[in-house]
């Protein structure tokens, strides 16, 4: 940081609750001369005793259009702070941990999509439909159930498998016997 274009705000009220709230005596505001803009910051370890003598480095986490003690419309809430001023570590693995989670959700979700498609498989065998049961069977063509195509995609699937039970229907002339399974 240069003294000349970086200059500290005196601690107000905002970041002082800021630094409360995240136990961080390091956060500070600076204005920056050259753009006009207040920039939450945090010293790095090497921040030296008396600003101006030495070298001094901080890390930025987000720029104001004024002083935040100014209230100016775009500071953040401080949810959304706190978020921010979280130590690395711990926003590493907070993303970690969400990403796992992520994977672990889609990995449930293929599943559910498997036994689907394997259960109609199974049911359209049963219907005598051998082909139509081979088609979903595994390893056969590419089954694509909710997850792949969407709320859409499944209810054109349904349809066309019920048209298919459908269509292999044989009348004797009587009551014409429905399928009681429905995709």
């Amino acid at each position: 940081m240069d003294p000349a274009v970086h200059r500290p705000l005196s601690e107000g009220p905002w970041i002082k609750a800021v630094r409360e709230k995240t136990h961080n005596d390091r956060l500070f505001v600076y204005h920056h001369r050259g753009t006009g803009k207040f920039v939450v910051a945090e010293w790095l370890p090497s921040k030296p005793r008396v600003y101006g003598q030495g070298q001094a480095q901080c890390t930025e986490l987000f720029v104001l259009s004024g002083p935040p003690d100014h209230f100016p419309d775009d500071l953040p809430t401080m949810e959304w702070v706190m978020d921010r001023c979280k130590p690395v570590q711990q926003m590493f693995d907070s993303w970690r941990g969400n990403r796992a989670k992520a994977d672990y959700d889609k990995a449930v979700a293929e599943m559910e999509s498997d036994e689907k498609r394997l259960s109609a498989a199974k049911w359209l065998k049963k219907q005598g439909l051998d082909e139509a049961a081979h088609t979903l069977g595994p390893g056969a063509a590419p089954y694509v159930g909710e997850l792949q195509g969407g709320k859409e995609n499944m209810e054109f699937v349904e349809e066309k498998l019920n048209d298919l039970v459908n269509s292999k229907l044989i009348s004797t002339g009587g009551k014409e016997k429905k399928p009681s399974h429905k995709f």
